[in-house]
């Protein structure tokens, strides 16, 4: 019901309008859900496109019916539908918006009632509304207030609420500011006032996530653009190794699985799923699983890195001017459904996954991102323990599950410290990776450990839970002749004279014998995928010794694969 009633609302055809008010006034009218749903189907395509007088009597006459109805969210949606389809300026509906002016500035009402008096103002004129959001937006004011307000103000189409949004900006708490900036993107003749905003200092060009960054520096208006990329050219963050290397050291402490659970449900629950959670805006989190914490933790801190299949992002600006941005939930030849969490919560801590349907013919710009909807300021939002406790409760919460794939060294500085033998010296690279932020640094000749605690890893022709067949790793090696990786079995190295279980590409000037990958040293990073039961048979992994000749190797992302379905 819900986007069959947006398209509607969003052809503006005033006898398909008329319809639908009649439908939900008089089929619909003992079932109060349906008629919400109706109702918010249809505001939401009404939205859309510019505001047109409702000529048709029967019309007129069943909205005045849902005016009067039992139901409160009935009636509050259906001033909103008579303000949409210019039905607001009888006498009745200003007496009406007179008392809800009263009740939303009187502080002796309740928050709900307040609230639902708000409501009701997004039905009047865009001036009567600023005066009274004004005095609503004072820091004085409960939180729940202030975001009713700025929730209402972002749906006028009026300019004029920019410089209501920002008169207590520098009062506001961080909520309240994040739900301001989103009103901000809520339609495209806002964003020119924005940027003024961060060019007279006002607001600062970290206030904006890394995805409402992209949308200002890749819109496809030119000058807007243009003035984005010269105020917000030094806004990107570069993700502090040292501030890593912290959470990180976190995961070495004590795990509380039931706090981790509170976190998990402030700041997670509304994007994705652990077990029966519906209607993602984000992946399922079953797939860190087969991932250390340390991998999963570079997603948290920079979600932009790697973006899963099916969840890219998108922006959309509708020939209104209106935006929207969310992941593509579902498509057809004539609408595209996106799918996103609303910011404007009536609740400190509340949000809702949203989905917002919108017709193909509407659609003015349709633009694929590279950029997380997930924050990128999690530092600021989770300390180090709170992420140690968030893992805990996923993967307590997912219970065991078999893994697929076993990631021996990704961005893990604690690796080094197990490498406890050879001449050579291990470090971090943080300037040349294959992926995530550091890779593994190896001067000649060697660093290595034949016996790795927790190593024990079975090789087989056919895996079973535990047991893996392939290797996967990045190296590369710009001045060295050659790279060498060696896997010792059981605590041991094969013999020298024997080319098992060593790999090299480039010269070989150990006098080992080894298996070639390439005659060619790899310059640049290169991905090599072995089969190690097929190249070396049964064995139990249980040390490494990356390995260096005649220049720095390095190495990254060293995975063990049960099958190649899993090496990609």
């Amino acid at each position: 019901l819900h986007p069959l009633a947006a398209i509607i609302g969003a052809r503006h055809y005033d006898v398909e309008i008329s319809r639908l008010l009649v439908t939900v006034a008089s089929t619909l009218k003992n079932h109060a859900e349906q008629q919400t749903t109706c109702l918010t189907g249809l505001l939401e395509g009404l939205d859309r496109g510019e505001s047109r007088a409702l000529d048709s009597t029967k019309g007129k006459e069943s909205l005045g019916h849902l005016l009067t109805g039992k139901s409160v969210e009935v009636r509050r949606l259906a001033l909103r539908v008579a303000s949409a389809t210019k039905f607001t300026e009888s006498k009745e509906m200003q007496a009406v918006f007179s008392k809800a002016t009263a009740d939303a500035l009187d502080n002796s009402q309740t928050l709900e009632a307040r609230i639902t008096a708000i409501e009701i103002l997004a039905s009047t004129s865009g001036t009567t509304l600023n005066i009274v959001a004004e005095q609503l937006l004072d820091s004085r004011q409960p939180s729940t207030i202030q975001l009713a307000a700025i929730g209402v103000l972002a749906t006028k189409r009026d300019v004029d609420i920019t410089q209501v949004l920002l008169s207590n900006w520098d009062g506001s708490t961080p909520a309240v500011r994040q739900a301001i900036i989103d009103a901000f993107f809520g339609h495209v003749d806002r964003l020119p006032a924005l940027l003024n905003a961060i060019g007279n200092g006002s607001i600062s060009p970290q206030a904006l996530s890394g995805f409402q960054r992209f949308q200002l520096l890749e819109h496809p208006d030119k000058e807007l653009r243009s003035r984005a990329q010269r105020l917000l050219a030094n806004a990107q963050q570069l993700l502090n190794p040292e501030l890593v290397e912290k959470y990180q050291v976190a995961l070495e402490n004590r795990r509380d699985a039931s706090h981790g659970k509170l976190i998990f449900d402030i700041n997670c629950a509304s994007c994705h799923k652990v077990n029966s959670q519906e209607k993602l805006v984000g992946p399922d989190l079953s797939v860190i699983l087969t991932r250390t914490d340390e991998s999963v933790l570079l997603d948290i801190l920079q979600p932009n890195t790697k973006i899963t299949a099916g969840y890219r992002s998108y922006v959309v600006i509708d020939n209104s001017g209106r935006l929207y941005s969310g992941i593509l939930a579902s498509e057809t030849e004539t609408s595209i459904t996106l799918r996103s969490v609303s910011t404007m919560t009536k609740e400190k801590g509340q949000s809702e996954v949203i989905e917002q349907t919108l017709l193909r013919k509407d659609i003015d710009v349709l633009q694929g991102t590279e950029q997380s909807l997930m924050p990128e300021n999690f530092d600021k939002l989770i300390s180090p323990q709170d992420v140690a406790d968030l893992l805990a409760y996923i993967r307590t919460s997912l219970g065991p599950v078999p893994s697929t794939r076993i990631t021996l060294f990704d961005d893990d500085f604690k690796f080094l410290s197990v490498l406890t033998q050879g001449t050579g010296q291990a470090t971090l690279e943080r300037l040349d990776t294959f992926s995530g932020i550091s890779a593994l640094r190896i001067s000649p000749p060697q660093r290595y450990s034949p016996s790795i605690p927790g190593w024990n890893y079975a090789i087989r022709e056919n895996p079973g839970p535990g047991e893996f067949r392939y290797l996967r790793f990045a190296w590369k090696t710009p001045d060295g002749v050659g790279i060498m990786l060696e896997l010792a079995d059981q605590g041991d190295w094969p013999p020298a004279n024997s080319p098992v279980r060593r790999y090299y590409s480039g010269s070989n000037t150990t006098g080992w014998q080894a298996t070639a990958v390439s005659s060619e040293k790899p310059v640049e990073w290169t991905v090599v995928t072995r089969d190690l039961w097929k190249d070396y048979g049964d064995f139990t992994l249980t040390g490494i010794a990356p390995t260096a000749m005649g220049g720095i190797a390095l190495f990254d992302r060293i995975e063990l694969h049960r099958s190649l379905e899993n090496t990609q």
